[in-house]
């Protein structure tokens, strides 16, 4: 495990800046989603505004998210079993990233439609295994340590509790998709990602509980943001899978999507202020 130090003075402007960041998404998608209509292209809230507001937001906290994950594998020791896993994590959000400036790019740069299912979505599912994988990783790692104190009947209660919590939300959706008209591989692909999302969201439930567990909370800070980063973007995805008119869920859709992914990007800096402490 890592020897990271508690951060007694670190600087409070980088979050104050991921907090900025966040209102002003907040701000301008609401704003969106009460003054737009079914018939807003263009304008201050229209269409093409929330295409250069979300799509780039998103992108850079993609790119956020990799350099924090990569430079806190580097901060670990080389015999450190976590090493690998953050660098498995930041190699997701890195096939995040890839699959967003996909979608940057035909939403902003390719005339027409952005198609559907595209490369973006074959991205997004490598992204999601690589996270899945690192989760399990991590949890491995910490149980394995020897120094963790919490009961396995504590582990198997937070596991359980998530997963009735995420059920609450997935079987639904899932459900909803299975029975829609859509194309069969848009149904296919529609239901793998609340799927994921629920795997992603029952690992870091685990992660708070062992974290804390084995050294305070400060130490579990990171994985509490990210965790409602994975939260904020399920909910987007439970969301998309609505039969809704576009013009009502986007804005919704574009402010789950945004925040979610700015906390993943947040939960990545706290980790990496930690180890550098």
């Amino acid at each position: 495990m890592s020897t990271a130090r508690k951060p007694d003075d670190a600087s409070v402007w980088p979050d104050v800046a991921f907090v900025g960041w966040g209102i002003a998404l907040l701000v301008f998608f609401t704003l969106r989603a009460t003054l737009s209509g079914p018939d807003d292209e263009v304008g201050a809230f229209g269409l093409r505004a929330a295409l250069l507001v979300g799509g780039p937001s998103k992108l850079l906290a993609f790119i956020l998210a990799t350099t924090f994950c990569f430079r806190s594998a580097q901060a670990i020791g080389e015999d450190a079993p976590t090493r690998i896993h953050w660098t498995v994590l930041g190699s997701g959000f890195l096939a995040f990233g890839i699959a967003q400036a996909v979608l940057v790019a035909h939403q902003l740069l390719i005339p027409g439609e952005t198609p559907y299912p595209n490369l973006a979505d074959a991205c997004f599912v490598v992204g999601y295994g690589l996270m899945i994988g690192a989760m399990i990783g991590f949890a491995r790692a910490y149980l394995g340590s020897g120094l963790l104190l919490v009961p396995g009947r504590s582990l198997a209660a937070t596991a359980l509790v998530a997963a009735a919590a995420v059920a609450l939300v997935v079987v639904p959706v899932e459900l909803s998709i299975l029975r829609g008209t859509d194309p069969w591989l848009e149904r296919v692909v529609g239901g793998v990602y609340p799927l994921l999302d629920a795997c992603l969201i029952v690992l870091a439930a685990l992660m708070i509980r062992i974290t804390v567990a084995l050294r305070g909370s400060v130490f579990a800070r990171p994985w509490v943001l990210l965790l409602a980063g994975f939260v904020t973007f399920t909910l987007g995805d439970a969301i998309y899978g609505l039969p809704q008119p576009a013009w009502v869920t986007d804005p919704i859709l574009d402010t789950f999507f945004a925040l979610g992914y700015l906390l993943c990007a947040w939960g990545s800096l706290a980790q990496d202020r930690l180890l550098r402490a």
